[in-house]
Formats: C-alpha cells, structure tokens, sequence
C-alpha cells in the first residue's frame, strides 16, 4: 500500500508542469494614485480620515483612512469607473459618513484580456486612461488637479495617476 501511494504521490509530481503555477499573484491591476502637495509637487501629501466610495454606491472601496496612495479597482470592461473621495470624513457609530468634503475621481480606460499563461489564465490590462475630477454640488472641490502620467496599467507596481490638493 505504501508503494502504491508513493508512485501516486511521485506520478502527480512528475506530471506538474512550471506552467500550471502561477507567479503573479496580481492577476488584474489596480490603479495606484498618489497624492501630492499642490504646492511643493514633488512631495507626496496624506489626505487625512480619507474614504473611498464607488460612484453611487453606499459600500466603501477604502474605509476610514489618512494615506496618500490608492489603489482603485477599475472597471473590467471598457469605459468610466467613478469614485467618491470624501475628504476629512466622519463616521457615526453605524458606518454612515456624516461629514466630510467630497469630490468626484473619473477614470476612462480602454480594457482588454490578456492570456497570462496556463496557471494565471486571463488578465484584463487598460490602455488609453484618462483621469479628471469634478465637483460635487454642495461641497468645496478640494483637487486643484489630476495628471496621468502612464496611460496603460498591466501591473501594480507603479503610480499611473497623480492628485494635487
């Protein structure tokens, strides 16, 4: 019976190929923005007690936070992906956010599939990107600007977007 089990074991190994493993864990790319100083560009700036919400979408993408880099799951198909950054937000004991200054992230990118290989499959990778940022009636826009600096993601290891506030 044990020699049985080991010419199993042994046959499975034999039979993996490198392949079948996949390397990058990151199958799909977010988008990774960082946050500068609108008035010393080249240092980054934390936007403090920062959430992130899907554009008419009450579940938070990234809760209560002071950072000054995201990373943003874009739309799998072509098209526009909007975000709700609310700035210096609030939240009640039951998850609701009650104050804040909120301003409106709009992301444009063309998404295609890309084989990865035998273990990894399908990845979706965006080309073309374009960012802006819009006002929300009621509040003060706090992004003096938005600037794209890569215009394709097929990874996560760079920052494609820039914000200035």
């Amino acid at each position: 019976m044990r020699k049985f089990l080991f010419l199993f074991v042994l046959f499975i190994f034999i039979n993996c190929e490198s392949d079948d493993i996949c390397d990058d864990p990151v199958v799909t790319p977010r988008l990774i923005v960082r946050v500068y100083d609108k008035d010393t560009p080249r240092r980054t700036k934390p936007i403090n007690n920062l959430v992130i919400l899907g554009k008419d979408k009450a579940q938070a993408i990234q809760p209560l936070a002071t950072t000054d880099s995201l990373a943003l799951p874009l739309k799998l198909t072509s098209g526009e992906s909007s975000f709700v950054l609310i700035k210096d937000a609030v939240v009640d004991n039951n998850g609701n956010i009650t104050g804040g200054t909120r301003v409106e992230l709009k992301i444009n990118a063309i998404a295609s599939e890309v084989f990865s290989g035998k273990g990894c499959g399908y990845k979706v990778i965006y080309d073309q990107i374009t960012a802006t940022s819009n006002s929300i009636s009621g509040y003060t826009p706090w992004i003096a600007r938005v600037q794209v600096m890569f215009r394709k993601i097929e990874d996560e290891k760079q920052a494609s977007v820039r914000i200035f506030y």
